[in-house]
């Protein structure tokens, strides 16, 4: 008798685990969803998210360029200094020394060109970069220091094969001070201009090898960058258009499901 009753509680164990697995199969394919959107409406849904993730790819991609790339063009910049390819020259109120005087004088870690940030890139007919145009801070260092552009050329695989400094006017760091007790320091009738070309001084640029370096004019410095464009620009762009896509993700994604 135990026996039988045993046998009927298992059955019934058994009936309500095979229940609850094809109720749990059920509620995962979505049987039990209260407003499931139709196929061509998720397809709209599927589209909006395909650009989403395409714009994502590009953010990747200039974030790739403002970091990695842009460290491996300092980095080309400086050794090609250590193994004296080109020398800096910087001309203060107190003589004229050269990058590598100051460096092995008064400061042996100081890189001789730092603080690089990327304002331009260059892209190919493919879209793929192949030049970038940065800001990068040189000779001494805190009010010492001259910032100078220089364009940082790459081959196929996005590596540094040649640097171009630029030959114009440079800047300072005070420049570079934005508001200071409220007011922006180069209104004060020139006076951060001032204070900081007299401190920072001037800087050279002395070629020994142009094989992977030069010093050129505007003219020459963006030959063949045909597709420049702003880095800021871009980066600030491209944020828009996903924080955009993704507004409309939502906004029809929420409309489908009310009205179905």
């Amino acid at each position: 008798m135990n026996s039988n009753a045993e046998q009927h509680e298992n059955a019934e164990g058994f009936g309500l685990l095979i229940l609850l697995v094809i109720l749990g199969a059920l509620y995962y394919f979505g049987a039990f969803d209260e407003d499931p959107i139709p196929k061509e409406q998720q397809e709209v849904l599927n589209a909006i998210q395909v650009r989403i993730q395409k714009s994502e790819k590009v953010l990747d991609y200039l974030s790739f360029l403002r970091n990695d790339v842009s460290s491996a063009c300092t980095d080309f910049t400086n050794k090609l200094h250590e193994k004296k390819h080109f020398e800096i020259y910087q001309s203060t109120s107190i003589g004229t020394h050269s990058m590598t005087h100051i460096q092995k004088n008064w400061s042996p870690n100081l890189k001789t060109v730092r603080r690089c940030s990327v304002s331009g890139v260059n892209f190919d007919a493919n879209s793929k970069a192949n030049g970038l145009i940065m800001h990068c801070e040189t000779g001494g260092d805190g009010y010492t220091s001259k910032g100078m552009f220089l364009g940082c050329m790459l081959n196929e695989k996005t590596l540094p094969k040649k640097i171009r400094f630029l030959n114009s006017n440079t800047t300072h760091a005070l420049s570079g001070l934005g508001k200071v007790g409220g007011k922006d320091i180069k209104s004060i009738g020139g006076v951060g201009d001032l204070i900081g070309g007299m401190i920072s001084g001037k800087v050279n640029v002395k070629i020994a090898s142009d094989k992977f370096v030069d010093y050129v004019k505007q003219d020459e410095f963006f030959q063949g960058m045909t597709n420049l464009a702003s880095m800021s620009d871009l980066v600030k762009t491209t944020q828009e258009k996903i924080e955009d896509e993704q507004r409309n993700y939502e906004f029809w994604k929420e409309h489908y499901i009310k009205t179905n």
